[in-house]
């Protein structure tokens, strides 16, 4: 099923496209976009706190690709045209398209790539769709259990002419980062009367690289994440 479509989508687009349908969303254990975007050729995703938030798509910078849902374009809450797409949840799309090579009936300003999210059309569905997910994880360094819940509704009504679809999650994620750092300024040589070199050689008159200072930090974040979409089409 999904993969058929990837390939005939792949072998009837005049670009060099890839795609993931909802059935690939689904059964992956991918908690945002991001993460989902991450298992097509060429795309490597930035990831902060154990998330993907960003994609890179060749080697380009995250804000020379153009990401689009249902063919409106989406912008970012920082000062580059960068989205972060840690704040979408892999459950409302049926499907992900990457225009690696973006021609002129595209939207402009796509250096890296365009990709082009899709959300659930009850009308283009062969039957209704009912579908429940349910994850539990447990961190060992945050100590802390998670979970994500999801669910789908679709169905069409009046012959076929009227289609509507909803779909909700709600999804938890705790991280822990220990970190240590030490400022370079904080360097410093100093004379040492007796040293050995690798082969146990007595050295004198060296020197030892040493640091004034050091810092240890403790970042701890949870992520709490709820949302859903409604189709009506």
């Amino acid at each position: 099923g999904s993969l058929l479509k990837s390939l005939n989508n792949k072998r009837h687009s005049n670009n060099v496209t890839d795609s993931i349908f909802a059935e690939d969303i689904g059964k992956s254990t991918d908690q945002n976009i991001a993460d989902a975007l991450s298992r097509v050729t060429g795309v490597s995703i930035q990831s902060d706190n154990g998330e993907g938030t960003a994609i890179t798509v060749r080697g380009a910078n995250p804000n020379q690709n153009v990401i689009t849902l249902n063919g409106v374009q989406l912008t970012s809450n920082d000062d580059n045209q960068s989205v972060d797409l840690s704040s979408y949840s892999a459950d409302i799309l049926s499907k992900i398209e990457v225009v690696k090579t973006p021609s002129a009936d595209h939207d402009e300003g796509a250096l890296g790539a365009v990709v082009n999210l899709s959300s659930i059309k009850p009308l283009d569905q062969a039957k209704p769709i009912r579908t429940m997910t349910l994850q539990g994880r447990y961190n060992d360094y945050s100590e802390e259990g998670d979970h994500k819940i999801s669910g789908t509704f679709s169905d069409m009504y009046l012959d076929e002419t009227l289609g509507f679809a909803v779909t909700v999650f709600d999804e938890t994620q705790a991280t822990r980062r220990d970190s240590t750092q030490i400022n370079p300024q904080d360097l410093q040589a100093i004379p040492v009367s007796r040293a050995s070199d690798l082969d146990g050689n007595l050295i004198t008159d060296a020197h030892a690289i040493t640091f004034s200072g050091q810092r240890y930090d403790l970042h701890q974040s949870e992520r709490n994440r709820q949302g859903g979409s409604i189709v009506l089409q």
